[in-house]
């Protein structure tokens, strides 16, 4: 009996060994985004190092994860020759803590995230510059807690908002029957 189970453990081996191979855990060491496809050289667990990984990402969203980034390798078939990296994750970037269940957060090194909400809105945290390029369509009120800049003619008329409105409050117009207006006067 213990021949037989001898016999049966050679035979099995090679199957279980390549099932522990199909799956496992690395850590990114580089990262190439200059191909059609973004390739990561990938340090594994047990002290191995696999160069130009080909890693795949949802459609639509693609991101360059930093050395030191968590990866999930699947090797199909077991066969190692040809690895994937099909997940990756930075637990020092992530903003923990931050989402309620349902929730998304695209974030990056630099503090950079934008939130989409459960309640339907949407936050920009930037600790740089925003810069839309395009035309831009607001169908509700906007609000700035700052001035506000405009280009073409009206910048070089006033430069901002909160200069124009002091331009304005401060106009008059020449009165036909002598002196001048007074400032305009809000209806509101």
């Amino acid at each position: 009996m213990a021949d037989v189970l001898r016999s049966l453990a050679r035979l099995i081996e090679p199957v279980l060994h390549r099932v522990k191979g199909l799956a496992q855990r690395g850590v990114v060491r580089s990262s190439d985004d200059a191909r059609r496809a973004l390739t990561v050289s990938v340090g594994g667990l047990a002290g191995e190092s696999l160069a130009d990984v080909e890693r795949l990402a949802h459609y639509g969203l693609t991101s360059r994860p930093p050395v030191g980034a968590e990866v999930v390798l699947l090797c199909l078939g077991g066969n190692r020759s040809h690895p994937v990296v099909v997940a990756d994750e930075d637990r020092r970037e992530r903003p923990a803590g931050e989402l309620a269940e349902g929730e998304v957060c695209v974030y990056a090194a630099g503090g950079a995230r934008v939130f989409l909400r459960a309640d339907g809105s949407v936050e920009v945290e930037a600790p740089g510059d925003v810069t839309v390029n395009g035309k831009v369509t607001v169908t509700g009120d906007v609000e700035a807690s700052g001035d506000v800049s405009a280009g073409g003619d009206v910048a070089d008329l006033v430069g901002t908002l909160a200069a124009l409105r002091t331009a304005y409050n401060a106009h008059v117009h020449p009165d036909p029957q002598g002196g001048s207006t007074g400032p305009p006067v809000p209806t509101v």
